[in-house]
C-alpha cells in the first residue's frame, strides 16, 4: 500500500479538525483476515474512536472485527464483533479497547471476518493524535 492511501481515506476531515471517517468496503467472497493498512502504512497517529460496520450479508451469524497491530504484540481485536446481517443493517462497536485504539507508522489495521461470507462497509471514525 503506497503512504499516499491513507491520506486519501482521510480527505474527508472536516476543515482544521483533525477528525475523520475511514470507509473501507469488505468483500462477501474470500476469507479473512482483510489488511486495511499494513504495518507501515500509517505516517501519523491517529486514535480510533468509533467503529460502525453497514452489513451487506445474507448470512445469519456473519460478522466483522477490527483488530489493531502495536508493535510488536502483532494483531489484537479492537472492537467486539460487530454483526455483518442482516443486508444494509448499521451495527456499532460496543466495545472499543484502548490499548488497541491508537495507531501509528509503526502499527497495522485489519478487519476479522466470521466468515468467507461476512461483508459490509467498515466505518472508522478517528482525530489525529
Amino acid at each position: 500500500m503506497a503512504y499516499n492511501d491513507f491520506f486519501a481515506d482521510i480527505n474527508n476531515c472536516l476543515g482544521a479538525s483533525p477528525m475523520g471517517v475511514m470507509k473501507h468496503t469488505i468483500p462477501g467472497a474470500g476469507a479473512g483476515p482483510i489488511i486495511i493498512y499494513a504495518v507501515g502504512a500509517i505516517q501519523v497517529s491517529v486514535t480510533f474512536f468509533d467503529a460502525m460496520v453497514l452489513a451487506a450479508s445474507a448470512v445469519g451469524g456473519d460478522t466483522l472485527q477490527v483488530a489493531t497491530s502495536i508493535a510488536p504484540a502483532g494483531y489484537v481485536a479492537m472492537t467486539n464483533a460487530m454483526p455483518a446481517t442482516p443486508v444494509n443493517t448499521p451495527s456499532r462497536a460496543t466495545t472499543i479497547d484502548p490499548a488497541q485504539s491508537v495507531v501509528g507508522p509503526a502499527d497495522g489495521v485489519e478487519i476479522i471476518k466470521a466468515a468467507a461470507t461476512s461483508a459490509g462497509i467498515v466505518f472508522l471514525s478517528f482525530f489525529l493524535t
